[in-house]
């Protein structure tokens, strides 16, 4: 069996670092292409990223030439993987499926969108029937799939065989965000001790939706 080619977006930030070591040596995949901001398009990967995973670079990776998020640069791979940072994954995401290309993507831009499958593949797989009608409702030529924020997948995955056994009730859901999910710009460690935000702005809603969609 062929491997699948696979272009990955943002590769030198936080996620896509976690996905280049997860992609090293997949059985099923091959990561062909890395990219990322324009000052490193041409440079080695070695060279572009601050590499904060465990381990050295993986050697087939550290090597590789950064391209450009031009859709021309990955009319070549089978997907796209998307690690991009979310106020330029909109933008770049969208020229990429209006190009024919195939994108999943880590971002949050398009997440809520009725025609684009918010994946929990353990929860509901099943919603990738939806990419039968993407493409003529939104006019691509690509497609494109999300998968939930951290949390409300962790949370879908703990409340389905709760709902499942209970025909009415109430769930309440304390969740404590780590500041690793703010990438590089996050709290030093030093700033982490004995220091709580609660309530933070805007996550209660952006949860439950999420969750009704996993």
């Amino acid at each position: 069996m062929d491997k699948l080619k696979v272009s990955l977006l943002g590769a030198t930030g936080m996620v896509g670092q976690k996905m280049v070591r997860i992609l090293s040596k997949h059985p099923y995949i091959e990561l062909t292409k890395v990219s990322g901001s324009p000052p490193k398009v041409g440079k080695k990967y070695a060279e572009s990223v601050k590499w904060v995973e465990p381990g050295e670079i993986p050697e087939e990776v550290a090597e590789m030439r950064m391209s450009s998020t031009d859709p021309n640069d990955h009319k070549d791979s089978d997907f796209v993987l998307s690690a991009l940072p979310n106020e330029v994954a909109e933008e770049v995401e969208l020229k990429m499926v209006k190009e024919g290309l195939k994108v999943v993507s880590n971002a949050s831009p398009f997440r809520m969108d009725e025609d684009v499958p918010l994946i929990n593949p353990e929860l509901n797989w099943n919603h990738l029937e939806l990419l039968k009608h993407q493409g003529k409702r939104k006019g691509w030529k690509g497609l494109m799939v999300k998968n939930p924020n951290c949390t409300s997948a962790i949370m879908a995955m703990a409340m389905k065989p709760v709902l499942d056994a209970v025909e009415h009730g109430r769930i309440h859901v304390t969740t404590l965000q780590s500041v690793s999910g703010a990438g590089y710009s996050g709290l030093s460690f030093m700033a982490m001790v004995d220091n709580v935000i609660p309530y933070i702005k805007g996550r209660k809603t952006r949860y439950t939706g999420k969750a009704r969609r996993c």
